[in-house]
C-alpha cells in the first residue's frame, strides 16, 4: 500500500510539473478538433483547408512527449507520419503504398540527428500523403469527366438525362455534376445542350434535314423546345443560322 501511495504521489508531481510548464510557455495544447481538420484535409486532398489549419497548428503543441529536445521532435514528427499515414489511407491510397512511404519517412527520422531535420521530415510526409490523395482525386475526377463527354458524343442523337448518364458512369447524380462543374467551369446540362447545339450547327450548315427533322435527331422533345435553345447559345433561330451560313457557304463556293 505505502509503494502505491508513493506511486501515485509520484504521478500526481508529474502532472502538476507538466500542467505548470505548459502554463509558463504559454502554447496551447493541439485540439482535436484542430487535429480532425488537419488531417482530414488529408483525407480530402484539400490543400486549402491544409493551408487554412497551419497557423493553428504552429500555435498549438502536441504536448511534452520527452524533456529531451530531440526525443521531443522525434516523437511528434513520428506522430505526424503515423496519423498523416493513417488519413491518406481512408482517402483512398493503397495501404500497402502508405505503409512503404511511411516507412521509408520513419527510417529516415531514425537516421537524423537535428530536431530541425526532424521537423521538416514530419512536415514532408504530411504534405506527400496530401499529395498523393489529391493526385488520385484529381485523376479519378478526370476519368470521370471524360466518360460523361464520351457518353454525350456516343448519344447526342438521342433523348438521355443526367440521371442516366450518372448510371452509366456509376456514380450519384449530384457527385457527378459536381465534380463536372468543378473541372469544367460550366454545369453537366450546360454541356450537353453545347455538344447539341454543335451538332446542330453542322447539320443547319451542311445538310438539308428540315429543322424539325434535326430536333427530332438531336432527342429534343419538340421543334419548339430546340428553337429556344438554339438561340440561348447561339443568338438566332435556326432558319436565321441556316440562312445566315447557307449564304457564306455559297459565296465562298463561288468565288473558287
Amino acid at each position: 500500500m505505502k509503494k502505491s501511495r508513493e506511486k501515485n504521489s509520484v504521478r500526481n508531481h508529474e502532472s502538476i510539473d507538466y500542467r505548470y510548464q505548459k502554463f509558463q510557455s504559454d502554447r496551447r495544447h493541439l485540439s482535436y478538433e484542430t487535429e480532425q481538420l488537419w488531417f482530414d484535409a488529408i483525407r480530402k486532398g484539400d490543400f486549402a483547408l491544409f493551408q487554412q489549419n497551419i497557423q493553428a497548428y504552429e500555435a498549438s503543441d502536441v504536448g511534452t512527449l520527452a524533456h529531451n529536445p530531440d526525443k521531443q521532435a522525434e516523437y511528434q514528427a513520428l506522430i505526424c507520419i503515423t496519423l498523416s499515414t493513417r488519413a491518406a489511407i481512408e482517402g483512398g491510397i493503397s495501404p500497402d503504398l502508405a505503409y512503404e512511404k511511411s516507412d521509408l519517412y520513419v527510417q529516415e527520422l531514425a537516421n537524423c540527428k537535428k530536431p530541425s531535420a526532424m521537423a521538416d521530415i514530419g512536415g514532408r510526409a504530411m504534405l506527400e500523403f496530401l499529395q498523393m490523395v489529391h493526385s488520385r482525386k484529381e485523376s479519378t475526377e478526370n476519368g470521370y469527366v471524360k466518360q460523361c463527354k464520351d457518353y454525350v458524343t456516343a448519344n447526342y442523337h438521342k433523348s438521355f438525362s443526367i440521371k442516366d448518364m450518372a448510371q452509366a458512369v456509376g456514380l450519384n447524380e449530384s457527385y457527378l455534376c459536381r465534380i463536372f462543374k468543378k473541372s469544367e467551369g460550366i454545369t453537366l446540362g450546360e454541356y450537353i445542350q453545347q455538344e447539341k447545339i454543335k451538332i446542330a450547327k453542322i447539320m443547319l450548315k451542311y445538310n438539308d434535314a428540315s429543322i424539325a427533322e434535326i430536333a427530332d435527331f438531336l432527342g429534343y422533345h419538340s421543334q419548339s423546345y430546340f428553337g429556344k435553345q438554339f438561340s440561348k447559345w447561339t443568338g438566332m433561330s435556326p432558319s436565321q443560322y441556316r440562312i445566315q451560313n447557307k449564304t457564306v457557304q455559297a459565296l465562298d463556293d463561288s468565288e473558287d
